[in-house]
């Protein structure tokens, strides 16, 4: 059975863009999965929700959770820097 907060890759003949999805739900038709990671498997923040059948998700590889790794953590800082100084200046 599936559960929240596993990973998975769409296998490449997938109608669905290539990345990493989060189960973000469940139901006893459908998986409701998050688009959390790049095909190169980065984080990613997609905002994309797509719903497929148990038999489709068993085609998807289980995959681990997208890394960060230093250059997405370099962004975040950078755009956390450029927020709070935007901030500031629209006051």
């Amino acid at each position: 059975m599936v559960e929240a907060g596993e990973h998975y890759r769409p296998p490449p003949d997938s109608d669905h863009p290539a990345g990493v999805y989060r189960v973000v739900g469940r139901a006893d038709d459908r998986v409701t999965l998050l688009r959390v990671g790049d095909a190169a498997e980065n984080r990613a923040v997609t905002g994309e929700v797509v719903h497929v059948s148990h038999e489709a998700l068993a085609r998807f590889e289980s995959v681990r959770e997208p890394r960060t790794g230093l250059a997405g953590f370099v962004r975040n800082v950078g755009q956390g820097l450029v927020w709070s100084v935007r901030g500031v200046f629209q006051r």
